[in-house]
């Protein structure tokens, strides 16, 4: 558009001819007509305005793009860290087990109650459960940023 305006500021001629009859055909017309306008201050405002919208334009893409990347960005780093987090849940939850396995084997020999194993044990499925559902938040995070950067479907024909 700005581009058109421009253009349109400079002088433009026509020319144009034109061939007729009238009174029946008894005469005959014959017209040239050459036009020249040139760019007032109407066409330099219109340039104006359509240089001013691009760089609306251009800034508003430029915000549009720093969005974008801080939402990428937020994405990744929720995405890192819970993928951290799985692995900091699934050690837990090994000691968790190992401590179960360990309180079991001390209720066989005598050596600890019934009410400490149940507790060791519902630590340990506690602590499964907590792997489970941090696996599934990081892979809901994967599949968000997946999603947002249009990796998650092929979308070619």
């Amino acid at each position: 558009m700005a581009a058109q305006a421009q253009a349109a500021r400079t002088p433009q001629p026509t020319v144009g001819a034109y061939i007729g009859s009238d009174r029946g055909g008894s005469e005959r017309i014959v017209g040239l007509q050459f036009s020249m306008p040139f760019g007032g201050a109407a066409r330099v405002s219109q340039e104006r305005a359509a240089l001013a919208e691009a760089d609306a334009a251009q800034w508003r893409l430029r915000d549009l793009q720093a969005q974008t990347e801080a939402e990428f960005q937020r994405l990744y780093a929720t995405a890192q860290a819970q993928t951290r987090a799985v692995k900091a849940t699934e050690q837990a939850a090994q000691v968790q087990g190992q401590a179960s396995s360990r309180m079991l084997r001390a209720y066989q020999l005598g050596e600890a109650g019934l009410s400490d194993w149940l507790l060791a044990r519902r630590s340990a499925l506690e602590s499964t459960r907590l792997v489970l559902q941090s696996r599934f938040d990081a892979a809901a995070s994967i599949a968000q940023l997946k999603l947002q950067t249009g990796l998650l479907y092929d979308l070619r024909p």
